[in-house]
C-alpha cells in the first residue's frame, strides 16, 4: 500500500506553487485517506491550526528561525494539517 505523501515537499514558495501543493494533497487524501492522521475537514483543520499556533517550536528545533507568513509557511500549514498531532 503506498505511503501518504501530504502533497508535496518540493518548496512553497509562490501562487502556482502553493495551488499544485493543495491539488497534490487533496490527490494523496484520495489516494492515501485511510493512512492521514487528520483525513476529516475538522481534524485537519484543527491539526492545522494547532501546528501554527506551535510552529515557532518546530522551526526552533529544526535550527531554523520562525519563517512570516509567506507561501512556504501556508503550504507548511496545510502539509501539518494532515499528519499534525
Amino acid at each position: 500500500m503506498p505511503q501518504p505523501t501530504y502533497g508535496s515537499h518540493a518548496p512553497v514558495t509562490s501562487r502556482e506553487s502553493l495551488i499544485r501543493h493543495i491539488q497534490l494533497l487533496r490527490e494523496d487524501l484520495l489516494a492515501n485517506g485511510d493512512d492521514w492522521e487528520n483525513p476529516t475537514l475538522e481534524r485537519f483543520l484543527e491539526s492545522m491550526a494547532a501546528w501554527i499556533k506551535d510552529s515557532a517550536g518546530y522551526y526552533r528545533s529544526r535550527g531554523e528561525e520562525p519563517p512570516g507568513p509567506d507561501w512556504e509557511f501556508i503550504g507548511n500549514a496545510l502539509r501539518a494539517g494532515a499528519q499534525y498531532e
